[in-house]
């Protein structure tokens, strides 16, 4: 079964399990080269992986919208520990 097959509260959780070191949970900011910046989500590009063209669907353009991304597909309410 590959990581797409999975659910993906199943592969948030083994990712946690196998790599406890890395902040699944923390948004990581990403340039590309052809100028398109934000703010990407660790285990979706853990996930589905990461290209260039791919920028644009998978990077948030502020902290806002990566933080309801949390909520709403990793049930993680970031949200209400900001503020």
């Amino acid at each position: 079964m590959s990581a797409n097959q999975l659910p993906v509260a199943f592969f948030d959780a083994e990712m946690e399990r196998r790599f406890p070191y890395i902040p699944w949970r923390d948004p990581i900011h990403i340039s590309v080269t052809n100028g398109i910046d934000g703010w990407g989500c660790r285990l979706c590009i853990a996930r589905n992986g990461f290209k260039a063209q791919d920028a644009k669907r998978l990077l948030f353009p502020t902290l806002l919208d990566f933080q309801i991304h949390q909520k709403n597909l990793h049930a993680v309410n970031l949200l209400a520990a900001s503020g």
